[in-house]
């Protein structure tokens, strides 16, 4: 079905403009310089990062919230989460568990906001899945992403196994390379997220996505919330991460109302055809942007099973969920 769906989603590319809104480089002089850490591992950005690239070209809106964007590229993940701690970069697209981590081990970080729910999903090349199943078995993810550690804590809870005990885990540097281990026959299951998800089942015919985000889930079929804004706060302060999360959200709305643009936006830069519009309108992704203040309670949610399964010792800091 998703393949179907794929086939249907594919656009030509259009030569219009994408966005409306001025792109002009004239800055308000009043407005607060914000520095944002972008995770890029290949040459492609991530749909899932496309929000702050787009906000990055809207001088209106960033004139319009007060204030200025400048994006910083990483193509090597640990890197980033470093400089956040750093306060090298201000912002960063993480995940819970990474704030939660970081910031217990004493990084000044703070949660700005959601940007949307994830899309974690397990592929396999025809096991099914299940706990007979999985144990024994060998299991690829990124396992230097928040992700991997809220999907682990969930087989935990869900099957009572344990990884690298119970099961073998083998790291991989992308979730795309973890599909292609699984494609190749080399591991049982992959952990996969974002438009990877849609891209793999594209490529390969062997794959077969045998949990889905709903079957993962805590929250409204949610596997976790997976990608989140976090903050130096040190460096900036809650009430410009406000500003930020306000002009990302007439982003999303945009890109809600235009994902066929979205989808010529994306094979633009490199994206294959099909797959940023499909991700958009499938149900793997669902942009969400909300305020700290009303995203802690889900987010609580993420950092209790952290606790009750070992991943997480003590509770966080208060400076996390500013006042």
């Amino acid at each position: 079905m998703l393949k179907s769906i794929l086939r249907k989603a594919a656009i030509p590319m259009a030569a219009a403009a994408l966005l409306a809104g001025s792109l002009s480089s004239v800055q308000a002089a009043d407005a607060v310089n914000v520095t944002i850490g972008e995770y890029i591992p290949s040459s492609t950005p991530s749909v899932v990062s496309m929000p702050l690239s787009l906000l990055g070209e809207r001088a209106d809106l960033q004139e319009k919230h007060g204030i200025n964007v400048d994006l910083v590229e990483y193509s090597n993940l640990s890197a980033l989460y470093s400089d956040l701690a750093l306060g090298r970069v201000e912002v960063s697209l993480t995940g819970p568990a990474t704030l939660a981590t970081l910031s217990a081990k004493g990084a000044p970080l703070a949660l700005a906001g959601t940007i949307g729910r994830a899309t974690n999903a397990i592929l396999s090349n025809g096991k099914s899945w299940d706990a007979e199943t999985l144990k024994g078995s060998r299991l690829v993810a990124q396992t230097s992403s928040s992700s991997w550690t809220v999907v682990q804590a969930i087989i935990e809870r869900n099957f009572g196994l344990k990884a690298g005990e119970d099961y073998e885990v083998i790291n991989s540097d992308s979730t795309a390379a973890a599909a292609l281990q699984v494609a190749a026959e080399k591991a049982d299951f992959a952990i996969v997220r974002a438009e990877q998800v849609l891209l793999a089942l594209s490529k390969f015919d062997n794959l077969q996505m045998v949990a889905d985000p709903k079957a993962l889930g805590r929250e409204e079929g949610v596997a976790d919330w997976g990608y989140i804004l976090s903050y130096n706060h040190e460096q900036q302060d809650a009430a410009t991460m406000e500003k930020l999360m306000a002009a990302l959200a007439e982003v999303g709305d945009w890109m809600d109302a235009n994902p066929a643009e979205v989808e010529t936006r994306a094979v633009a830069a490199g994206r294959e055809p099909g797959i940023a519009e499909a991700f958009l309108t499938t149900g793997l992704f669902q942009l969400d942007v909300r305020t700290a203040a009303e995203a802690k309670e889900s987010l609580m949610a993420d950092y209790d099973l952290l606790k009750s399964v070992g991943y997480l010792a003590g509770d966080l800091p208060d400076t996390v969920f500013p006042k």
